[in-house]
């Protein structure tokens, strides 16, 4: 680690610090302020458009003299789902610095589930699990929720551009029982795949870009390509796919939705195609618990000059 990301992570540890220090609602309410005031300095500055642009791809501003409807937005409503989303996100950031005072009581106490029965079917049967969900909600807490009910849980995920993050997160996840694996390549998902065939849980996040030409679906109207890793883990494990979506609700607690079983078909874009069709339904529902900072269209001009269709 260099000297940039040494510094970088001594400061994040100082504010781990204090957000263990301070009690749980009192962190969050400072985490709120703190995306408040960067909301203020951001739609200030020259990357104003950047949150702001991707809720407007889709959600775009209705017509002249028109009454906004959920798939049209005004200016002023665009705005405040996006500091919807960074409200959501800076808690997120505040829960993570916690994981090392979130014992099981106060994790029971947290989060309720929704669905759950599907999970202990699987559980069980002894069978592997790939939970796939995307940046939404606190996708984190939802890896600590799944290992809290027994279940080894290890996540894939891709390497970080900051050191100092990655080992942050690293070290998280281990407090609550999750092990991380940094996608580079056939050698590191070895180990995923021997875990998912020992009847353990791999979690992945579904929504950024895939590489398939094979596997194009629509996410607000707009073509995207599908990350498929989860069918190929199925696929050479027998792992069920389950898709798993963390909720916050208005009081700081979570709900932990547990989607029936999603059965790989022979064909990848119609794979794809249901993946992202669970996914829109909580995109939509929940507008203000996802990513919006990540611009999951940015290579939509790709899918066009290729000549790519989208079945309707």
């Amino acid at each position: 680690m260099d000297r940039a990301n040494r510094m970088i992570y001594h400061a994040m540890k100082g504010l781990q610090s204090l957000a263990t220090a301070l009690p749980r609602r009192l962190a969050l309410r400072a985490g709120v302020a703190f995306a408040d005031a960067l909301y203020g300095v951001y739609r200030l500055s020259p990357y104003r458009d950047f949150i702001f642009g991707n809720i407007r791809k889709a959600y775009p501003e209705p017509p002249a003299g028109e009454t906004p409807h959920p798939e049209r937005l005004t200016d002023g409503q665009a705005h405040r789902l996006a500091r919807a989303h960074l409200r959501n996100l800076l808690k997120s950031i505040v829960e993570l610095l916690r994981f090392g005072v979130i014992d099981r009581d106060r994790l029971d106490n947290l989060v309720s589930w929704e669905g759950r029965e599907h999970l202990d079917r699987l559980k069980a049967e002894g069978r592997g699990v790939v939970v796939v969900s995307a940046h939404f909600g606190n996708w984190e807490l939802m890896a600590a929720s799944l290992a809290a009910t027994g279940l080894p849980v290890h996540v894939l995920v891709q390497v970080p551009s900051k050191d100092a993050f990655g080992q942050l997160f690293i070290e998280a996840r281990e407090r609550v029982g999750v092990k991380t694996y940094a996608n580079q390549g056939p050698a590191s998902i070895r180990p995923v795949l021997r875990a998912l065939k020992r009847g353990e849980a791999l979690a992945i996040l579904i929504d950024q870009h895939g590489e398939s030409r094979d596997a194009i679906a629509t996410l607000f109207g707009r073509p995207v390509s599908v990350p498929m890793g989860a069918f190929f883990f199925a696929e050479k494990t027998g792992a069920a796919i389950l898709p798993v979506f963390c909720v916050r609700r208005p009081d700081d607690r979570h709900v932990i939705h547990v989607e029936p079983e999603l059965e790989p078909l022979n064909s990848p874009q119609e794979n794809a195609r249901r993946l992202y069709g669970i996914l829109e339904t909580y995109l939509r529902r929940y507008p203000e618990l996802w990513l919006w900072a990540h611009n999951r269209w940015e290579r939509e001009s790709e899918l066009k000059t290729a000549g790519e269709t989208v079945p309707a």
